[in-house]
Order: structure tokens, then C-alpha cells, then sequence
């Protein structure tokens, strides 16, 4: 019932509870169910474990198997009202933070963060409030945000630098020139290599 929206997203925030929408998580369930063939076509699937992939596979795909035209249907309206609701729960004041599941019902880890971050941005944030979703508000979910979340001086150098300025558009975090973990520095080329290496 969408009329609870409101009052449903009052007693979250004054319950001081934190979400996590993946949207685009279940996004992804909603394409294996309706166009699994466009949904194998996803290049970031190459990085799956063999055993992992099978599970996505038109003879194995649980969503697509299982999935009748009506409830599929169900999952589209069910779609559009979780987006609806994130928008009423953040304006509610509850803190969002990004995630994704992965790759338990398809986005592949690491790649399907850029997925969530551009859903939320698609769902009414902007991107700086994104942006802190994926950053500031999980450290101060795990009350640590004395030690990350923000780059300051004193705080862990864990950070990503960007070709590109993600506040004009949330895509431009694709851009990543490089990485800095806990103080050393991947560049773009070493981050290829290593990611390269997994499919074979």
C-alpha cells in the first residue's frame, strides 16, 4: 500500500535504521525473469566462477524457470514501488547506504556498485547524496567514521582517484585512473592486470 509510504518511512528514521535498497540487484532478477538473453550478454559475467555462472543459465535460471507472465508483471510493479520507496525513506531523513548482494541474483561484485550508484541517482539523489551513501554514511553506520568515509588528514588513505567528475555524472566513476589502499597506491594498469586474471 503506497499511502504507508510516509509513515512507514517516519518510524524508520526515528528507529535509527540504516537501508540498503539494491535496487539494481533486484533489477537484475526482474531482467532474468523477462530477458535473460540480454541479461547473459552482461560483460562483467566473465569474471564469474563456472560454477557460479551455471546458476544464471537458461536450463538452471531459477527467475526465469519459475516465472510465470503474471508474476512477472508483479516483479515490475514491485520494481517501480521500491524505487518510489527509497526516494520517500531517504526525504524521510533514514540513511542509505550502497550494496548490492552480489553476486548472489546477478550483479558481479565490484561492477555492480556502479549499477546501484547510477539506480539511486536514476531514483531522485543526487549524486553527492550517493556518493555518501557509498562512503560517509557506512562509517558512521559502523562507527568508524573517525577513521574512514571522508578523506582527511589522520584517516585511512583508502580512496579512488577519477578522470572524470562523478558530481556532473554518477557514471564518471567508471573512470577510475587509480586506488589507494590504506596508504598504497594501484594504478589503473596494475587494477586491469589483476581483474584480467580472473576469468582465466
Amino acid at each position: 500500500d503506497e499511502a504507508k509510504s510516509p509513515v512507514v518511512a517516519k518510524e524508520t528514521a526515528s528507529a535509527g535504521i540504516y537501508v540498503i535498497p539494491t535496487l539494481s540487484t533486484y533489477a537484475t532478477t526482474v531482467q532474468q525473469a523477462t530477458d535473460l538473453e540480454g541479461f547473459l550478454k552482461n560483460p562483467t559475467l566473465r569474471y564469474l566462477s563456472p560454477w557460479a555462472l551455471e546458476q544464471f543459465e537458461p536450463a538452471a535460471n531459477r527467475f526465469k524457470n519459475t516465472t510465470s507472465a503474471a508474476q512477472a508483471e508483479r516483479m515490475r510493479a514491485a520494481l517501480t514501488f521500491q524505487r518510489k520507496l527509497v526516494k520517500t525513506l531517504f526525504h524521510a531523513g533514514v540513511p542509505l547506504m550502497v550494496g548490492t548482494d552480489a553476486p548472489d541474483v546477478g550483479p558481479m561484485a565490484g561492477f555492480g556498485i556502479h549499477d546501484e550508484l547510477q539506480e539511486l541517482v536514476k531514483d531522485g539523489l543526487t549524486p553527492f547524496q550517493v556518493l555518501q551513501a557509498a562512503t560517509l554514511i557506512p562509517a558512521r553506520y559502523f562507527r568508524k567514521s573517525s577513521e574512514f568515509g571522508t578523506i582527511e588528514t589522520g584517516k585511512r588513505a583508502d580512496l579512488v582517484l577519477l578522470e572524470k567528475n562523478p558530481l556532473t555524472n554518477i557514471a564518471n566513476t567508471h573512470t577510475i585512473s587509480g586506488v589507494m589502499v590504506r596508504g598504497q597506491w594501484l594504478s589503473k594498469e596494475e587494477l586491469s592486470r589483476h581483474v584480467e586474471k580472473i576469468p582465466a
